[in-house]
């Protein structure tokens, strides 16, 4: 038997406010455009929102929203870190120049479907086909002021389903803890590294 939290209706309404009320605030700044989608905040909106949406990653782990944003507004030198480190690595500088994406657009997986059991792309396309996932669910980054280490988080979201294949876990609850504590201790991201701890905690029996 798990410990589980009932996340409460004040502080989903609260959060879905807050979060409105940005929207509404910031759509035709002139800063709007640093890259589709951004919504630029002040210091205190960002705090603000960064405790909102972490009280909420505790309270319910599973609403990936808030584990999104808190993951933008609470990353930034993590994202920092990770871009010097992709820069100086060869393969890593050529996806900072390149930007590839993992979209069903530029990823084949009929093809990955065909290849043999032992591959890496077989063990992909059969994670997302068993848990009926697509690349395209994941959340485009909002809240970073920076275009490219908004990239780097988007490239984060975007290899977490291949880091389950690599680890071969579940997206149970015990699966997603054991990722988050790889992914906290490879990239520094306070979202990973409090995941992994809390996350660590709903598991022990009551």
């Amino acid at each position: 038997m798990y410990r589980s939290f009932i996340y409460p209706p004040l502080l989903r309404r609260c959060y879905l406010t807050l979060s409105f009320r940005l929207k509404s605030t910031f759509v035709g700044t002139e800063n709007v455009n640093i890259y589709d989608g951004h919504i630029p905040l002040n210091a205190f909106q960002k705090v603000v929102l960064t405790l909102g949406s972490g009280l909420g990653c505790l309270l319910n782990p599973r609403r990936a929203d808030l584990i999104s944003t808190f993951g933008e507004t609470s990353g930034h030198f993590a994202l920092k870190k990770m871009r010097a480190k992709m820069l100086a690595d060869p393969i890593g500088y050529r996806i900072l120049t390149e930007c590839p994406r993992i979209r069903t657009h530029t990823v084949d997986l009929e093809y990955l479907n065909t290849l043999p059991d032992n591959t890496f792309g077989k063990a992909y396309s059969t994670f997302l086909k068993q848990y009926n996932y697509s690349p395209d669910e994941r959340d485009l980054v909002r809240f970073v002021d920076d275009p490219d280490l908004a990239y780097v988080m988007q490239r984060y979201r975007e290899i977490h389903d291949l880091v389950h294949t690599l680890l071969e876990q579940p997206t149970d609850m015990l699966g997603e803890v054991v990722v988050k504590w790889i992914e906290g201790i490879q990239n520094g991201l306070p979202m990973c590294l409090t995941g992994g701890l809390f996350g660590s905690l709903r598991l022990a029996p009551m």
